[in-house]
């Protein structure tokens, strides 16, 4: 399952498609690759209820 990740600068606005099975269950951290702001990816379990 792909989830979209947006970028949390608002002058960026990158958006990423990443696979659910690659995000570790207690969340984690992507560096956006435009901005070099990091991106907070919270658990697993909250990103696919939603």
């Amino acid at each position: 399952m792909l989830l979209k990740i947006d970028c949390q600068n608002p002058d960026c606005g990158t958006t990423y498609q990443i696979e659910s099975a690659k995000i570790p269950l207690h969340g984690g951290k992507l560096t956006c690759r435009k901005c070099q702001q990091k991106i907070n990816i919270p658990p697993r379990g909250e990103l696919e209820k939603a």
